[in-house]
C-alpha cells in the first residue's frame, strides 16, 4: 500500500525518482540502478566539456575527454487552478540545421509535473507556436511520434528532479529540423494556484565520440482487473519477441530499462526467456515510493539469442474498487527501455486468464503480440562529415543562454512573509499534501522516515520521533528554529548534529517551496504549532 492516489498517462516511459530509500532492488542481470538525483553532474549549462570528475565527459587515461555541451531551455509556466487536472502538450522547436547526439536528458519543474513523456519529431509534424498546446488540436499521437521521430525521455512519476543518462558513447539522436514534443499530466493538488514550470537540459555529444544511436522498446500488460482488497499479479509472456524483433543476427542489446506501474504497485519483475541468459532477472523491484529505479547496464546486455521477456506486475489493492488499465485512479504495467537494435518494438499482452496462485497471491497471465517497425530516416550512425566536422550547437533563445539544467537553491530568508494565513490545515493543504505526499513520501500505505501525512496529523507531528541524527523534535511548539522540520523546509543544506549535511524538503527538489510557503509553516510554529 503505497504512493499517493493519483497516477500517470505514459503508453511508453517512465524514469521513477523521489523518496528517501528506494523500494528494494533485487541483485538482477548486469547493470546499476540510476541514482537518478544525482543530476548536478550532467553539467553546468555553459558549454563546459566535462569537470574532471571521472564522469561522462571525461577522459581516461591517454585517451582525450568526449566533447560534451549541455544547453539547457525553460519552458513558460503554466498556471493550474486549485485542484485542477491538465493534459496539454508542449513543444520546443531546436531549429537545427544539423543532427544532434543526446548523451543525457535533465529535467526539472517546480511541483505539479506527475508525469510526462517527451519525443523529437520532424519540425513539419504537430506544427504551431511552441509552448502549451491541446494535443488534440494538433492531433498529437505517441505512437506516431515514436515511429516518425523517436522516444527522447519519460519523466518520473511525480519526480521534481532527475536525468537520464546513457554510457558513454550511447546517445539517442535528433536529426536536423526537428522539434522536441512533451505530453504532460499536471496535476495541482493544493487549494491555490499552482505556476507549473519546466526546465530541460540536452548533454550533446560531439559524433565521432558517439559509438551507438539507440532505440525504443517497451513491453506491456494491458488486460488488468485488480480485484478491491485484493493484492494480484500479472505476467506478460513474450515468449517469442526475440524472434521477431531480433532475427538472425540482428543485435539486441539492453542499454536501459525503467518500470512503470502506478501507487498501488508494489512488484516488478523482468525476465530472459530462452538463450544463454535463460532465467536471468534483468530488473527485480518491490514495492512504490517514486524512488529512482530505472536500470542502466553496463556493459550492455546482449540477449539477442532470447527467445522473449516475461514481465511481471503485482499490486496491492487497498481500496474497495475494482481496479483497470488507465489513468485517473487507474494501473498501469510497463517495461521500458533503450536498446542496440535496428527496430523499434513493443510486445503487449492484451488478454490474460488465471494460472493459479502463488504464496497466495492469484496470478494472471496472457501470451504477447509483438509490433516491429524499423527506425525511420535519419536515425543512423553519424555521418563522415559529421565526424570530421565540429560540435554543432543550434540556436539558442538568448534567455536561454547560460542556464544550469536546474535553477540554484536558496535559503528561505529569515523576513519571509507568509503567503497564507499559519493554519494547521492550511500547512497540511498547501505544503504536505502537494510537495510532500505527492512525491509519495509521506502517503498512504507508510511513510519516508516513519511519518505518515494521512493519519491524526497534529499528533503524529507533535509526537513524532525524529529519525535522524539530531536532538530536535520534528515540531517544538513556539519555536520555529528549534524544530527540524523548519530547518528541511527553510535550508538548501540542513545540519544534523553531527555537522553532517542532510537531505532538505520536498526530497530531490533541487530547490525548496516558495519561501511563502516555507514562512506560513513558520509561523504557525511560532504561534504554538495549534491544531487549527
Amino acid at each position: 500500500m503505497r504512493g499517493c492516489t493519483w497516477l500517470t498517462i505514459c503508453p511508453w516511459a517512465v524514469w521513477v525518482l523521489a523518496c528517501n530509500a528506494p523500494p528494494s532492488s533485487e541483485a538482477s542481470a548486469g547493470g546499476e540502478t540510476s541514482e537518478s538525483g544525482e543530476s548536478g553532474e550532467s553539467g553546468d549549462g555553459d558549454g563546459d566539456s566535462g569537470d574532471g570528475d571521472g564522469d561522462p565527459g571525461d577522459g581516461d587515461g591517454d585517451d582525450p575527454p568526449p566533447e560534451v555541451v549541455t544547453i539547457a531551455h525553460q519552458f513558460d509556466p503554466i498556471t493550474l487552478d486549485p485542484f485542477e487536472e491538465r493534459l496539454p502538450c508542449i513543444s520546443w522547436t531546436i531549429d537545427n540545421e544539423q543532427a544532434l547526439y543526446v548523451q543525457a536528458v535533465t529535467l526539472a519543474n517546480t511541483g505539479g509535473f506527475h508525469h510526462s513523456n517527451g519525443f523529437v519529431v520532424p519540425d513539419t509534424l504537430y506544427d504551431g507556436p511552441d509552448g502549451v498546446w491541446d494535443c488534440k488540436s494538433r492531433d498529437f499521437d505517441t505512437i506516431e511520434a515514436s515511429l516518425e521521430g523517436t522516444v527522447l525521455f519519460g519523466q518520473s512519476t511525480q519526480s521534481w528532479v532527475e536525468e537520464q543518462r546513457f554510457n558513454p558513447g550511447a546517445v539517442v539522436k535528433i536529426p536536423p529540423k526537428h522539434r522536441v514534443v512533451a505530453e504532460l499530466h499536471l496535476l495541482n493538488l493544493s487549494p491555490t494556484e499552482l505556476d507549473a514550470s519546466l526546465r530541460m537540459s540536452l548533454d550533446l555529444l560531439h559524433p565521432k565520440d558517439v559509438d551507438v544511436v539507440l532505440t525504443p522498446f517497451a513491453f506491456q500488460y494491458t488486460d488488468l482487473q485488480i480485484q478491491p482488497l485484493s493484492e494480484t499479479r500479472f505476467v506478460a509472456e513474450c515468449d517469442e519477441f526475440m524472434h521477431v524483433a531480433s532475427p538472425g543476427t540482428a543485435p539486441y542489446s539492453i542499454h536501459w530499462l525503467l518500470p512503470h506501474y502506478h501507487y498501488l504497485g508494489n512488484y516488478f519483475s523482468v525476465e530472459v526467456i530462452g538463450g544463454a541468459q535463460d532465467g536471468a532477472v534483468l530488473h527485480q523491484i518491490d514495492g512504490f515510493d517514486a524512488s529512482p529505479i530505472g536500470k542502466r547496464f553496463d556493459p550492455p546486455l546482449d540477449i539477442s539469442d532470447a527467445d522473449g521477456i516475461r514481465l511481471t506486475c503485482g499490486y496491492d489493492n487497498w481500496t474497495d474498487s475494482l481496479i483497470g488499465w488507465g489513468v485517473g485512479d487507474q494501473e498501469m504495467c510497463i517495461a521500458f527501455g533503450f536498446a542496440d537494435t535496428p527496430n523499434v518494438s513493443q510486445a503487449t499482452a492484451s488478454s490474460g486468464s488465471a494460472v493459479g496462485a502463488v504464496d497466495g497471491i492469484p496470478h494472471f497471465q496472457g501470451d504477447c503480440f509483438s509490433l516491429i517497425a524499423p527506425k525511420p530516416p535519419g536515425h543512423g550512425p553519424p555521418t563522415q562529415d559529421e565526424l570530421d566536422g565540429e560540435l554543432y550547437l543550434p540556436p539558442l533563445d538568448p534567455e536561454d543562454q547560460g542556464l544550469p539544467p536546474f535553477p540554484p537553491c536558496e535559503d528561505t530568508p529569515a523576513d519571509a512573509v507568509a503567503s497564507l494565513a499559519p493554519t494547521l490545515s492550511n500547512v497540511a493543504a498547501n505544503v504536505f499534501v502537494p510537495a510532500c505526499g505527492f512525491s509519495s513520501c509521506h502517503g498512504s500505505g507508510g511513510g519516508a522516515a516513519g511519518l505518515n501525512f494521512e493519519g491524526d496529523l497534529h499528533a503524529d507531528l507533535l509526537g513524532h520521533q525524529v529519525l535522524a541524527t539530531t536532538n530536535l523534535p520534528l515540531i517544538d511548539p513556539g519555536n520555529p528554529e528549534g524544530s527540524w522540520l523548519y530547518r528541511k523546509l527553510a535550508r538548501c543544506e540542513p545540519l544534523d548534529d553531527n555537522q553532517s549535511v542532510v537531505s532538505h524538503m520536498p526530497l530531490n527538489a533541487p530547490f525548496l517551496l516558495s519561501p511563502g510557503l516555507v514562512a506560513t509553516v513558520r509561523d504557525w510554529i511560532a504561534a504554538g504549532a495549534p491544531n487549527d
